[in-house]
């Protein structure tokens, strides 16, 4: 006797999505500044770049520049982070709200 077994046919698994973030608005008299560190390994070197935004969204400042040597991509990002509350104070800017998608 021959048992015929039958296995269910594998479906396709979609990953959970998550909803894209928006703007959200910030407490009067704050700005929003984004920041982004860069590092290429292979030659220990990196790069920064911030924008700052109003109230509304609006780019209201941005920078970016290189680094020289860097140890690591966390340096990359510290550096941006420095860079840009250097800029926001220069501007006047004390209240402010960082972001970065450094983990």
């Amino acid at each position: 006797m021959v048992n015929d077994i039958q296995m269910p046919t594998a479906q396709p698994v979609t990953p959970p999505t998550s909803p894209p973030q928006r703007w959200s608005l910030l407490p009067p008299g704050y700005l929003k500044i984004n920041i982004n560190g860069a590092f290429k390994k292979d030659f220990k070197i990196g790069a920064w770049g911030f924008l700052v935004r109003d109230h509304e969204g609006s780019a209201a400042l941005a920078g970016a520049g290189n680094l020289g040597q860097v140890h690591d991509a966390l340096l990359a990002e510290t550096m941006a982070c420095k860079q840009a509350l250097e800029a926001a104070e220069h501007f006047g800017t004390s209240q402010v709200i960082m972001e970065t998608d450094s983990s």
